[in-house]
């Protein structure tokens, strides 16, 4: 617990240092939730608002955890500084972990609590405090998903520029199954339906923000005098984001997944650590069974009985 607790607090005060690491990113958040803000200022209720409401979901979405790389490069410092670290035998891989994740969630917490109240009182979405509480709460687990999934790669990234690039690559394609450019049940079911729109967190936040806004309104018809749009319609045949269940379900499986990307980090930092010794035992097993064969000792193979064969 004492390691823990100043690991922590040393990189919690690296990163409060570090302009780029959190709050330059936290400064774009709060310029980009103004613009989208004024963009989707009091959406309202009208027919069109139904489109703008999930363009402004998956703006959201989408720029939250991409800029989420700009992080990268801090990412793998903090894995240099734990590799030297751990060498001299500091601390061991879960308390890192553990620092890790405690050290960068009160970022975690500015960048969604004050970018999230901009866009959802600007925006004018569903009213009511536990709406606006579920909103956060799902900016909250989301970018935590983001963070345990770059933190993984950087663990076998071998710098920030492939790190950055692959982070980028599997988050764009979570995004693809996000539900908003192809409904889920139009997805293809192999690979891109079954499984990967299970592991798409993008989906989970959708689904969290669909339903949180949506269920309970109601919206203006496209045709003039038309019987209004509930919410549920809406969910149901027009995004394929209706659930039957608590809105709060998808905020504890973006949580899950936080906590699942975490457990990868360990075991992939354990992993980097073996991995080398397994190759290096495997060398020079292979080196002695050379060694024997070239110095001219041979043992002789034994037949079902346990017996030396005759050779001759």
């Amino acid at each position: 617990m004492k390691q823990a607790f100043y690991l922590t607090s040393r990189s919690f005060t690296n990163m409060r240092r570090d302009i780029a690491y959190y709050w330059f990113r936290l400064f774009v958040y709060i310029m980009l939730s103004i613009c989208v803000g004024t963009i989707y200022y009091k959406v309202g209720h009208s027919y069109d608002a139904i489109q703008a409401r999930a363009g402004m979901f998956i703006f959201v979405t989408a720029f939250l955890t991409f800029m989420g790389v700009l992080s990268f490069p801090s990412f793998v410092e903090d894995m240099k500084i734990f590799t030297q670290e751990r060498l001299n035998g500091h601390y061991g891989v879960a308390v890192f972990v553990i620092a890790n994740f405690l050290s960068a969630f009160p970022f975690v917490f500015l960048m969604a609590i004050i970018p999230g109240t901009i866009l959802y009182t600007m925006g004018g979405l569903h009213p009511g405090f536990d709406h606006y509480i579920c909103f956060i709460a799902t900016l909250i687990a989301t970018l935590s998903v983001e963070e345990g999934l770059l933190a993984a790669i950087s663990a076998i990234a071998p710098d920030f520029l492939i790190g950055m690039i692959a982070g980028s690559g599997v988050m764009g394609m979570y995004l693809l199954n996000g539900g908003f450019f192809r409904l889920l049940r139009d997805l293809p079911k192999p690979v891109w339906r079954y499984p990967l729109s299970y592991m798409s967190f993008h989906v989970w936040t959708s689904r969290a923000f669909y339903n949180n806004d949506y269920r309970g309104l109601v919206f203006d018809n496209i045709v003039p005098g038309g019987p209004p749009l509930t919410g549920e319609e809406i969910l149901k045949s027009r995004f394929d984001m209706y659930i039957d269940y608590s809105k709060w379900w998808p905020v504890f499986v973006l949580v899950c997944m936080a906590f699942t990307y975490r457990v990868l980090f360990f075991l992939l930092i354990k992993l980097r650590e073996r991995l080398p010794l397994l190759i290096m035992s495997m060398k020079m097993e292979k080196k002695k069974i050379v060694e024997r064969a070239t110095s001219g000792r041979f043992v002789a193979p034994l037949d079902t009985d346990g017996k030396e064969l005759d050779m001759h």
